[in-house]
């Protein structure tokens, strides 16, 4: 199967993961300068990771434990001096920088090599599907339907949502 950001960008993506440490606290511009010479697309995680990431007591589903993890650092506009730096870079947000909205609608606003991927989102084991319909309708009603993503990110899983307790009828 033909990686989603070749389809997307024509070229093979590169894939980072933010959380424990911001993207502005190591040096990554050696990277950011390759990616952007070699017009490479790269993909980066920011945002809540899954329910309960800092904490090792919980019992919650993926088994992903990270007591370093921050949400600080899960900012979308953390990625802008980067962006300003490296003008020609492609970026891609995953989970289309869930739950800052207004920052990701910001960053759209005036990076237009940035797209979001919204596919972990749409699964009810990651958050409820009207959550995911209001975060989605922000970013299509603010112009950008056509920098989202959708099913580059996430495969299904069919364990039980977290949030079934809130999905009951």
């Amino acid at each position: 199967m033909q990686n989603v950001s070749e389809r997307f960008f024509g070229a093979p993506g590169i894939f980072l993961q933010a959380g424990i440490c911001s993207i502005c606290c190591i040096n990554l511009e050696p990277f950011w300068q390759l990616a952007e010479e070699f017009d490479v697309p790269v993909g980066i995680h920011i945002g809540p990771g899954p329910l309960g990431i800092a904490y090792e007591s919980s019992p919650l589903w993926p088994p992903v434990k990270s007591p370093r993890y921050r949400m600080t650092v899960g900012d979308p506009l953390l990625l802008e001096e980067v962006l300003v730096k490296h003008q020609r870079l492609r970026l891609y947000v995953m989970h289309a920088g869930w739950p800052r909205l207004e920052s990701m609608i910001a960053l759209l606003s005036v990076h237009p090599g940035v797209y979001v991927d919204v596919a972990a989102l749409q699964s009810e084991a990651v958050m409820p599907h009207p959550a995911y319909y209001r975060y989605l309708r922000g970013l299509v009603e603010s112009g950008f339907a056509k920098r989202i993503m959708f099913g580059s990110d996430f495969s299904y899983d069919p364990t039980p949502s977290p949030h079934a307790s809130t999905n009951s009828t």
